[in-house]
C-alpha cells in the first residue's frame, strides 16, 4: 500500500533482476547506518543528522549508495592519515595534527595553487585558518553520476608553504542562545535571593528549607549556563597555529624514495615501477 501511494508522487523504484528484495530490520538499520556514518559517526536514520550539503540519491540501478559513494570517489587509501587530501592543483601535504574538533596539516603548494579537503562534513560552527588568518570553507559540486552532493570541506590554499586548520567553534545563534539562557538564570536568582530578603514569599507555599534549596539550584544553575557561554565565546576564537597536537607524519616515504633519500629493498630489488613489489605513484 505504501508503494503504491508513494508512487503517485516519486518515480518508481527500480529493482534490479536476480537480487533479493527480502528486508529485515538488519537490513533497515544497516542501509540506515550506511547513510550517516561517514568520517566514523554512528548515528542511524534517513538524514536527518547529516547536514544540508550532503544530499545522496537513494537508489541508481547497479551502483551502491551510502558511503559507497564517498568511499568509490575517493577512496579510504587516498586521504592521508584518513583526515585529509590534495583535492585539486599540485601540493604535498608533510604535517598533520588532528584532535576532536580540529584538524590541521602542513602543505607545500605549487605556484598553480590547491585545494585541499578534509574528511569531515560541514556543520555550521566549522572554520578554516590559513597561516591563522580565516578563509572561507566550500563544499564539492554537486556530481551528476552520481546524482549526490558530499558535503566535506574544501579550503583553497595559494602557493608556497601553508599550515592549514579547520576547528569547529560556536556560532553567533549558540552564542546568544547561551547569554539570554544565562541572563534567565541570573534574573532568576535575583528575584529569589530578594525575595528571601523581605521575609519567605507567600506566592509557593514552601518552607524555608524549599526556598533555600530553590536559591541554590537556581545558582547553580546559573553559574553552569554562564560557564557555557564563556565556553562558547573561547571556541569562536582563532586557534593557535601551529597546534599543540604531535604531529602524525612521521616521514614522506614516497617524496624520500624520489629523491633518492631512503634505501629500498623489496623481494625485487630496489627498482620501481608498477610490475615490482614496491612503487610510488
Amino acid at each position: 500500500m505504501s508503494v503504491a501511494i508513494g508512487s503517485l508522487a516519486d518515480a518508481p523504484i527500480p529493482f534490479l533482476e536476480g537480487v533479493s528484495h527480502a528486508v529485515d530490520a538488519n537490513a533497515l538499520l544497516r542501509t540506515e547506518f550506511n547513510r550517516d556514518a561517514w568520517n566514523g559517526g554512528a548515528a542511524t536514520g534517513s538524514g536527518e543528522f547529516t547536514p544540508v550539503g550532503v544530499d545522496i540519491a537513494v537508489a541508481i540501478p547497479g551502483r551502491p549508495r551510502g558511503n559507497q559513494v564517498f568511499d568509490r570517489d575517493y577512496p579510504p587509501g587516498s586521504w592521508v592519515g584518513s583526515t585529509a587530501l590534495v583535492y585539486a592543483g599540485s601540493a604535498r601535504i608533510t604535517e598533520l595534527r588532528r584532535d576532536v574538533l580540529r584538524n590541521e596539516v602542513g602543505v607545500e603548494v605549487e605556484p598553480s595553487g590547491a585545494t585541499v579537503a578534509f574528511h569531515q562534513l560541514w556543520f555550521p560552527g566549522w572554520r578554516a585558518f590559513i597561516d591563522g588568518a580565516e578563509v572561507s570553507i566550500r563544499v564539492p559540486p554537486y556530481d551528476a553520476s552520481e546524482d549526490s552532493r558530499l558535503g566535506f570541506q574544501l579550503v583553497d590554499v595559494p602557493a608556497g608553504y601553508h599550515t592549514v586548520t579547520t576547528v569547529f567553534g560556536s556560532t553567533l545563534p549558540r552564542m546568544a542562545g547561551d547569554a539570554i539562557t544565562a541572563l534567565t538564570a541570573i534574573a532568576v536568582t535575583i528575584a529569589m535571593l530578594m525575595n528571601l530578603g523581605r521575609g519567605w514569599p507567600t506566592i509557593v507555599s514552601w518552607s524555608r528549607a524549599g526556598w533555600i534549596v530553590a536559591s541554590v539550584a537556581s545558582l547553580g544553575f546559573a553559574g553552569m549556563a554562564i560557564a557555557q557561554t564563556a565556553f562558547e565565546v573561547s571556541m569562536s576564537q582563532p586557534p593557535s597555529v601551529p597546534g599543540t597536537t604531535p604531529n602524525l607524519i612521521i616521514a614522506d616515504v614516497a617524496y624520500l624514495v624520489r629523491n633518492g633519500r631512503t634505501r629500498i629493498s623489496s623481494p625485487t630489488g630496489s627498482a620501481l615501477g608498477a610490475d615490482k613489489f614496491i612503487d610510488v605513484r
